[in-house]
C-alpha cells in the first residue's frame, strides 16, 4: 500500500522487488509502470495478480517483461488510450488489445500471443512479436504499419486462422505466393494487392 498512490506519476524500477501482486488501479496519475526486466537471466514467476486499467488513464510506459506467471493472460491495456510504448517479451501474455484510436508508438510482444487486435493507430512506428508461430487471430485496422511489415507477419504467422486487415497495399510475385497463404485463412482484405506475375490458368479459375 503507498499512501497517496493517485497523486504518483512514477514508481521507479519496481522489477528486483520481484512483487507477487501489482494493484495499480489508485495510480491515476501513473506515466511509468516498470514491473519487468529485460536482463538476461532475470525471470519474475512469483507476480501472478496485475491489475492495471480505467483509472490509469495517463499511463504511457508499460513494461513487463519476463513475468512468466500471470493469471490474466490478457495484456490490461485496452482502455487506456494514452499509452505510447510497451513492453511485454518473455511474458506469457496470450491476448493484446490496443486502445481504439490510442497513441501507441512502439509494442513488443512475446512468441505467447494468440490474438493481436490493433484499430486505428496512426502513430505506432514498431511493432514485434519474438515470434509468430502461436498467432491465431489478427486483426489490424487503419495502423501505421508497413506493406513489407504485414507480409512478413502473414508469412511468419503460420497458425493463423482469421485475419482482418484494411487498407493494403501489397505486391506479389505471383498469385500462387499469395492464395497459398490465404488459402485455408478466415480472411478480410480491403485495399490494393497487386500480382506481377499471373498465368492464364489463374485467370480462367
Amino acid at each position: 500500500y503507498i499512501r497517496g498512490a493517485s497523486n504518483l506519476q512514477d514508481l521507479g524500477d519496481l522489477s528486483l522487488m520481484y512483487l507477487q501482486t501489482a494493484t495499480l488501479g489508485a495510480g491515476s496519475k501513473l506515466k511509468r509502470v516498470i514491473l519487468g526486466n529485460p536482463a538476461e537471466g532475470y525471470r519474475n514467476a512469483a507476480l501472478q495478480t496485475l491489475e492495471v486499467g480505467a483509472s490509469n488513464q495517463m499511463l504511457e510506459e508499460f513494461d513487463i517483461r519476463n513475468l512468466s506467471n500471470l493469471t490474466s493472460t490478457d495484456l490490461p491495456v485496452t482502455s487506456i488510450p494514452s499509452l505510447k510504448r510497451v513492453y511485454a517479451q518473455g511474458s506469457n501474455i496470450l491476448t493484446a488489445r490496443f486502445a481504439n484510436n490510442g497513441l501507441l508508438e512502439e509494442a513488443y510482444l512475446p512468441a505467447t500471443l494468440t490474438q493481436l487486435e490493433l484499430r486505428n493507430l496512426y502513430f505506432l512506428k514498431h511493432l514485434e512479436l519474438e515470434g509468430y508461430s502461436n498467432l491465431i487471430d489478427l486483426t489490424i485496422e487503419n495502423c501505421n504499419i508497413s506493406s513489407d511489415k504485414q507480409i512478413e507477419i502473414l508469412k511468419a504467422a503460420t497458425g493463423l486462422k482469421n485475419l482482418r486487415i484494411t487498407n493494403v497495399n501489397w505486391s506479389f510475385n505471383t498469385a500462387e505466393e499469395l492464395l497459398n497463404r490465404l488459402v485455408e485463412i478466415n480472411s478480410t482484405i480491403t485495399g490494393k494487392i497487386y500480382i506481377q506475375n499471373v498465368r492464364q490458368t489463374e485467370l480462367d479459375a
